[in-house]
């Protein structure tokens, strides 16, 4: 596996200096061999999201492969996504090595460095810290994951993450957005796939039936009754799959205002309400698409209202 970090320039490794220019807060005498074996083990959890086929064409540009792109443009748009997907790797690999590395580790076991002239920060500050760094990691895979949205990589168009994205009722970023805001979180959007494609064959293919589902999925000249109940679909798996998120993910990947940092039980408990609300809101359009489709079925069977009347009689025929 090819990394995006230490290339070589001018018979020069370039690893801890790109060490720094990614996180600018980290000591400039950072070493990468420290962090190397790390990197290694984050940068899987990468093209699990993104796919290998894109992972190498960022990997073949930065170590200058073959055939790099000319327009300038697209140098541009290949810069960017190598310098997401590193800040996003070097800040998951930084926090599992500062775990181990606030540690002294030697032959008497584990202890705690001490150095003169520093305090050791208190654990509230490590945990902000951390989440801090989190943060900065999602957002970073957030852009990656906007700009493969736009690119026209066939890379990312031909992936099994976006193919299944554009199988489902809520097909982008973008269109995630506007049923309910998570700040175009491009990282949250595909790791949600998963659940919303499962939420729309167990709960949403039952109500409508295979052939309505299937139709309505695809129609992209909807009338105004399929509108509506493409809107109650999207509405009812966009919450249920944030439901199932805030009970798997960390707090982190969520965009502020969703949920609250959990440092307290009484902020934990909040999240464990706000994933309540997510679930009963979703089941809730679940009951209004089930009524509107089944109104929009509705058959009555004429009723004869003039049997054994017949046109200038005075008696009704029994």
């Amino acid at each position: 596996m090819k990394l995006l970090f230490n290339r070589e320039v001018n018979s020069e490794k370039q690893g801890q200096k790109e060490i720094k220019e990614t996180l600018g807060f980290l000591s400039a005498d950072m070493s990468f061999t420290n962090l190397e074996s790390d990197i290694i083990l984050c940068t899987p959890d990468l093209i699990d999201l993104i796919g290998t086929e894109v992972y190498d064409k960022m990997a073949d540009f930065y170590n200058g492969e073959d055939n790099p792109p000319t327009e300038n443009a697209e140098v541009e748009r290949h810069n960017k996504a190598v310098k997401y997907a590193q800040i996003y790797i070097l800040s998951m690999a930084y926090l599992d090595y500062a775990s181990d590395n606030d540690l002294n580790h030697g032959n008497d076991g584990r202890t705690v460095r001490t150095e003169e002239d520093q305090d050791k920060p208190f654990e509230w500050q490590v945990n902000k810290s951390n989440s801090s760094i989190k943060k900065r990691g999602y957002k970073a895979l957030d852009q990656l994951m906007l700009l493969l949205d736009s690119s026209g990589w066939t890379e990312w168009t031909g992936s099994d993450q976006y193919k299944q994205a554009n199988s489902i009722f809520i097909k982008n970023t973008k269109e995630f957005d506007t049923v309910f805001p998570i700040n175009k979180s491009g990282q949250l959007y595909y790791r949600l796939v998963p659940f919303m494609a499962d939420i729309e064959s167990d709960k949403v293919s039952p109500i409508l039936g295979k052939d309505v589902f299937e139709s309505l999925k695809t129609e992209e000249s909807p009338d105004a009754g399929q509108k509506e109940l493409q809107r109650l679909v999207k509405k009812a798996v966009a919450h249920l799959s944030l439901g199932k998120a805030l009970k798997a993910f960390p707090v982190e990947m969520f965009p502020d205002g969703i949920v609250y940092s959990e440092n307290t039980r009484m902020k934990s408990e909040a999240r464990a309400e706000v994933m309540q609300f997510m679930n009963k809101e979703g089941n809730d359009y679940l009951i209004k698409l089930e009524h509107v489709f089944s109104q929009q079925n509705q058959t009555f069977e004429q009723i004869n209202l003039t049997q054994g009347l017949s046109e200038g009689s005075k008696h009704v025929s029994l």
